[in-house]
């Protein structure tokens, strides 16, 4: 997006001008083939014959080819006259939001953002001008990129027919074939240029690179995986060819040039450098075309094997871990080969990602991408060095290509979503050898590097849990299908006697048996933000509880699903703040649930009994996840039951700070786990390394009946009255119950929770509401629970090992 600076320097007159100029110039060209023909008419009277026939049959046909290019000439000025008068309309309104905000003294930003300026603006006033300004730029943007492309659409029909003069090409050839002519013959000379390192044929032909530029519902389109049939085909057939007959070598080289030109600060290379790699998204992409078919279906999709085949080869070479598939790297089996290999896997990451944000890579060229990062960082029998064959390789060495590769593959979450489950689809399936266990898990196994931070793999599962303005049933059923593959590989356990994936994550062989928090905190956090949308189908709630589509509960926790849970939970405690979002949620489930039950008061209804069985199913797996944990750290009975406790002190905590007062937003498990894990736990709530609390039962039963109590008070609002003797109460506002967390902070927080409990359950009774009725049932479900980390010995066994 273009900032607030460069939009002021923007001249769209400019546009106009070169319009002027290029048809004064065709003026002159139409003018002068003219001559050639009428000239060629005078010769007639002293020159016949055969020769004098195919004379004027070539001229004819020159003359026509000229013809055509003033037909693409006086379009590509219509586009740039056009396109003036598009620009100039959204610059002036873009930068009429502006100056109106400023005068209202707010601040723009050159990232137009707009904020309150030193005096007193109102913020009624700034979130205005906010929306008004947001919605100018993304006019300006849309204008922006479909000017551009309209542009080079047309700027590409002239270099393509313009090519056809002088040649006696067959004019009955559409100009799209023009297109993917000049792309191989730019591949080509891209070719040779790599081959003598010729900077200056590369620099010809990258100041002639049309623009790869998707507009915004297109780019819309395709992150919500929806198809794209819209593309200019002159420009995508040119990028298919230029990289079919550039090869590895010439597409690499390019790319390095591009890069090198936009260090040294030449604005055209780096946007240049974006097409390349745009382009290479765009040619791979199975869901991006220039049209469809019949029948419906897009003509021409991309597709992987629209790559180089030697690309291809060096993206789907895998020489290293239980995913390889070969022992021997490209080439002609020299040792040059495995440098050869590095370096132009290097070089590859580095140009992939130079493709612009929304720019997806095809499914299967995600896959392979993902697969090889997954390869190139398993380590072999030395520690600190990869397992591949030829000279050692340490794993830090390979860190920033796995980084590039993961950072492109994972914006196609379709392909994500087959990695995690180990299910393709019928027309991109996966190799009968492909396994979850053998790709993403090494991946989490990997010890990434902290000042970079983890790459992001799994964000999305979460934000795309719950459908919404911006988030499609479709999508939300691939992020559910997802979390079911991400839960069933994590809480995998062994078989035949071999380590499984949950052993494997808890105690690290290659790690020094730290476990998956310990050695990934953030990525341990995107697991968490990724799980806590499912907690509701985790405890079989209601299903008017459930938003999320397309979790299996069955295929994500196995055929013992309790086990499965509480190694969920045991996995997520290996992190504090992955621990306070995952057990703060569900705290807040079962405070919701409570709520829901209080709801239902006066109603028929079959789901009360369910919800407090869903509640302690919950509890259950919260209170046995942390004890694990605690058992798997070596703990002792005592000190395993205090780390327990301070946990749930602070989910508690944690539940507190998000749960809110009758009337307001109620938080949801992804708004939990997304508050806590991005912007961490405040210190106050970050004691674990003590190891002494009393768990605080008061607190959790306190909530829950606030929030039942809250819920019955909603619907009958005389009842609060009544029993505090009118609004004076500190515990009212407005005849209103205050926040749970306001009440607790009047006085010590034990007492007020004691009395808050005794309170609500007086109320609720008053109301001929039972609030032994959720409690039994939720004290049984969690009952049910309790013998499988009765000591250390016993989670080895029955969690651990998942032995009998």
């Amino acid at each position: 997006m273009p900032t607030l600076p460069e939009v002021r320097s923007w001249n769209p007159a400019s546009l106009s001008d070169a319009a002027d100029r290029l048809t004064a110039a065709d003026t002159a060209f139409t003018t002068e083939t003219g001559r050639v023909s009428a000239k060629l008419v005078d010769l007639h009277h002293d020159w016949t014959g055969a020769a004098f026939d195919a004379a004027r049959y070539r001229v004819a046909t020159e003359c026509a080819a000229a013809a055509r290019v003033s037909t693409e000439v006086t379009e590509l000025a219509r586009a740039l006259t056009d396109g003036s008068r598009r620009l100039h309309s959204v610059r002036e309104v873009a930068l009429a939001k502006v100056a109106a905000a400023e005068s209202d003294g707010c601040r723009v930003g050159d990232d137009w953002s707009v904020s309150a300026g030193s005096g007193s603006t109102e913020r009624d006033a700034v979130d205005a001008h906010r929306w008004a300004i947001g919605r100018a730029v993304d006019d300006l943007v849309r204008e922006d990129g479909e000017v551009t492309r309209l542009v080079e659409d047309a700027a590409q029909q002239v270099r393509a027919r313009g090519d056809q003069v002088g040649d006696g090409a067959d004019l009955s050839r559409p100009a799209e074939e023009g297109a993917a002519r000049l792309g191989r013959e730019d591949g080509e000379a891209l070719a040779a240029a790599a081959a003598h390192g010729d900077d200056a044929a590369l620099s010809r032909i990258a100041e002639q690179l049309p623009a790869q530029v998707l507009t915004p519902s297109e780019l819309t389109s395709l992150a919500a995986g929806d198809e794209v049939s819209t593309v200019p085909q002159s420009v995508r057939d040119y990028y298919t060819e230029l990289y079919r007959a550039a090869g590895k070598d010439g597409v690499l080289a390019l790319g390095d040039h591009l890069k090198a030109q936009e260090v040294a600060g030449n604005p055209g290379a780096g946007r240049a450098l974006n097409s390349v790699a745009n382009g290479l998204m765009l040619v791979s992409n199975e869901k991006v075309s220039s049209g469809r078919n019949p029948d419906g279906s897009l003509r021409s999709p991309g597709s992987y094997a629209n790559l180089p085949a030697n690309l291809r080869e060096l993206v789907s070479t895998r020489t290293n871990g239980p995913d390889k598939n070969a022992t021997t790297y490209p080439g002609t089996g020299q040792l040059a080969d495995q440098t050869r290999f590095f370096e132009d896997t290097r070089r590859f990451g580095a140009l992939a990602k130079e493709a612009e944000p929304g720019y997806l890579p095809g499914v299967e060229l995600s896959r392979e991408m993902t697969r090889q990062a997954a390869s190139l960082g398993i380590p072999g029998g030395v520690s600190a060095f990869t397992g591949h064959p030829g000279f050692t390789v340490g794993t830090e060495s390979v860190e920033q290509s796995m980084r590039d590769y993961l950072e492109v593959s994972g914006r196609n979450h379709e392909a994500t979503t087959q990695l995690l489950t180990g299910h393709g689809s019928p027309d991109q399936p996966l190799d009968g050898g492909y396994s979850p266990v053998k790709t993403i898990a090494p991946l989490l196994r990997y010890d990434w590097s902290e000042d970079q931070g983890a790459p992001a793999l799994f964000d999305w599962i979460g934000e795309h849990a719950t459908p919404g303005p911006e988030v499609s049933v479709a999508q939300s059923e691939q992020a559910g299908s997802a979390a079911t593959g991400l839960i069933r590989l994590i809480t995998e356990g062994g078989v035949d006697g071999q380590i499984g994936t949950f052993e494997s994550l808890m105690n690290l062989p290659d790690s020094d048996d730290r476990s998956l928090g310990s050695l990934n905190p953030a990525l341990t956090q995107q697991v968490a933000g990724a799980v806590t949308p499912y907690l509701d189908a985790i405890a079989i709630a209601p299903d008017s509880e459930v938003t999320t589509h397309g979790f299996s509960r069955a295929e994500a926790l196995g055929p013992n699903a309790d086990i499965g849970a509480i190694r969920l939970a045991t996995l997520m405690n290996t992190d504090p703040t992955a621990s306070a979002a995952f057990n703060g949620a569900i705290v807040d489930r079962t405070n919701d649930y409570a709520g829901r039950f209080g709801e239902l008061h006066g109603e028929t209804s079959w789901d009360r009994n369910a919800l407090g069985q869903a509640s302690g199913r919950l509890l259950g797996y919260m209170e046995q996840g942390l004890r694990a944990e605690a058992y798997d750290g070596g703990l002792d009975d005592a000190a395993a039951e205090a780390k327990a406790a301070g946990s749930t002190k602070l989910a508690v905590e944690v539940a507190t700070k998000i749960g809110v007062g009758v009337g307001g937003p109620l938080a949801t498990p992804l708004d939990v786990a997304s508050s806590f894990v991005q912007q961490g736990i405040e210190p106050e709530y970050a004691p674990l390394h003590k190891e002494a609390f009393a768990v605080d039962a008061d607190g959790l039963a306190a909530q829950r009946a606030y929030r039942m109590l809250a819920a019955v008070t909603a619907k009958e609002p005389g009842l609060l009255e009544s029993a505090f003797g009118g609004e004076s109460h500190s515990w009212l506002q407005d005849g209103r119950l205050r926040a749970f967390d306001e009440i607790m902070t009047l006085d010590n927080r034990a007492s007020q929770g004691s009395k808050l409990q005794s309170a609500a359950e007086e109320l609720l009774d008053r109301a001929g509401l039972r609030f032994e009725r959720f409690n039994d049932a939720l004290d049984t479900s969690r009952g049910d629970l309790s013998g499988y980390t009765t000591d250390a010995d016993h989670y080895r066994s029955r969690i651990l090992r998942g032995e009998r």
